[in-house]
């Protein structure tokens, strides 16, 4: 029953104490019920409470541990129906890692039903996820793998219905690919392999019917290699139908041939060798039946 104590140690109902233990209703380590706590543990329905652990039902804490029902945690973890949370672990309600139906996640994994998520993993149902992976019908997903009817996806690979994906793989039914490789029924891929039913494509390989091919390899219908029925091929080899084809080799009906080999039926050839039905033959061997030939040819040797 002191009105001012300091340095004061087993004291009890003081109005004012500092540097004290197990004291009550006051400022110090091991009380109940105090009205402010500074640098304390194992503490009850206090209001205020700073660097604290093993707490329950407290308005603010500030790296505390083991707490439940806070209204704010800061580097906390194991905690409970917490209402914000940051760089957490085991804990459900807030940002915390392996949590359910928190508000706002941070470096969080495996979580379910949560509303922002940034760089998660194993999540499900979210609105907003950064850099996830195994994520189910989220709508916005930036480096994420092995998601399903996701809205936006960068840098994901094993998606189905994506609508941006941006360094994917393995994707179905995306609007948008860069980089990626073995999609289907994509309309902008770069850089991808293995695709079909895709509007542009950049340096793919063993696609089929795509409008615009560059660099590529093993597909139908664009610039691909060994590619049936392209519109425009650049670089390319093995191809039949292509309306322009530069630098090719082992092609046949094509429009126009530069630097060819063992190619029928085009339409202007420069430097080739063994083509049949050309009309004009200039130094040249093993031609027949060609419309036009515009390259220079050596004279023979006598």
């Amino acid at each position: 029953s002191d009105s001012i104590h300091n340095d004061k140690s087993n004291c009890q109902s003081d109005s004012i104490h500092n540097d004290k233990s197990n004291c009550q209703s006051n400022d110090k380590i091991n009380c109940q019920s105090d009205s402010i706590y500074n640098d304390k543990s194992n503490y009850q329905s206090d209001p205020i409470h700073n660097d604290k652990s093993n707490c329950q039902s407290d308005s603010i804490h500030k790296d505390k541990s083991n707490c439940q029902s806070d209204s704010i945690h800061n580097d906390k973890s194991n905690c409970q129906s917490d209402s914000i949370y940051n760089d957490k672990s085991n804990c459900q309600s807030n940002d915390k890692i392996n949590c359910q139906s928190d508000s706002i996640y941070n470096d969080k994994s495996n979580c379910q039903s949560v509303s922002i998520h940034n760089d998660k993993s194993n999540y499900q149902s979210d609105p907003i996820h950064n850099d996830k992976s195994n994520c189910h019908s989220d709508p916005i997903h930036n480096d994420k793998s092995n998601c399903h009817s996701d809205s936006i996806h960068n840098d994901k690979s094993n998606c189905h219905s994506d609508s941006i994906h941006n360094d994917k793989s393995n994707c179905q039914s995306d609007s948008i690919h860069n980089d990626k490789s073995n999609c289907q029924s994509v309309s902008i891929h770069k850089d991808k392999s293995n695709c079909q039913s895709d509007s542009i494509h950049n340096d793919k390989s063993n696609c089929q019917s795509d409008p615009i091919h560059n660099d590529k390899s093993d597909c139908q219908s664009n610039d691909k290699s060994n590619c049936h029925s392209d519109s425009i091929p650049n670089d390319k080899s093995n191809c039949q139908s292509d309306s322009i084809h530069n630098d090719k080799s082992n092609c046949q009906s094509n429009s126009i041939h530069n630097d060819k080999s063992k190619i029928q039926s085009d339409s202007i050839h420069k430097d080739k060798s063994n083509f049949q039905r050309d009309t004009t033959q200039n130094k040249t061997s093993n031609y027949q039946i060609d419309s036009i030939y515009t390259y220079t040819v050596m004279k023979a040797i006598t």
